[in-house]
């Protein structure tokens, strides 16, 4: 599938916003690499935490999905984030502890994205004041934030805990894994052709923005 040559542009009442976690469904992405596992097979999430047993963990609620007609394969796919990663910064620190009106390294930048219909969460609060608690969270300055890896990291830190994923160790990958070094490509036969249509199935969880699923695509380089 050539994916590295294109780029997507959305031509079909996409909200101009940022989605939080979630992945592509058709064509299936790298990040799915467990769903062919037992555990994962079919659609299935198992609600276990066998990395750090007692430990509260967003699987079973974090990558499971339904779309109605068949299985969603999603596997841990949404699992591949970074954690402590804000507007300005040069690094993303791992800690995961949603810490209200955090500027990490003191950037002192503003959040662009001020309009209410575009926030999810503490939409009443005036932009850039302290009340807008949520204005250096990256979705706030698209663009603006550093990322582990372009493919993402295995849980988004290094080791689980109370605020971040718990991605639970596999033949594929483990907890701090990063997506660029550890996922090999995914032949899927699915050919992207430029000036073409493709259309593409995606889902949403824990959304920090509106956006469609299914959606199509116009390829441009």
């Amino acid at each position: 599938m050539a994916l590295r040559s294109w780029s997507a542009l959305v031509v079909a009442g996409l909200l101009p916003s940022t989605a939080g976690h979630g992945s592509l469904i058709v064509p299936p992405p790298r990040n799915s690499v467990d769903r062919s596992l037992p555990d994962w097979r079919g659609g299935k999430h198992t609600p276990s935490s066998p990395n750090a047993p007692g430990m509260p963990t967003i699987e079973p609620f974090g990558c499971d999905c339904v779309n109605g007609t068949e299985a969603c394969e999603s596997a841990q796919s949404c699992f591949w984030f970074s954690n402590g990663c804000t507007i300005g910064c040069s690094h993303c620190t791992g800690n995961g502890s949603r810490i209200f009106n955090n500027d990490i390294c003191g950037s002192g930048l503003n959040a662009t994205v001020t309009d209410p219909q575009h926030r999810t969460l503490n939409r009443r609060a005036q932009a850039n004041t302290p009340e807008d608690v949520y204005r250096y969270n990256p979705w706030r300055r698209p663009g603006n934030a550093p990322s582990f890896d372009p493919c993402g990291m295995a849980g988004g830190q290094w080791t689980p805990d109370i605020a971040g994923a718990e991605y639970r160790t596999t033949v594929n990958a483990k907890m701090g894994d990063l997506g660029s070094k550890v996922l090999k490509k995914l032949p899927t036969g699915v050919v992207w052709e430029r000036g073409g249509l493709a259309e593409v199935s995606i889902y949403i969880k824990t959304n920090h923005g509106v956006s469609p699923s299914p959606m199509t695509a116009l390829l441009v380089p």
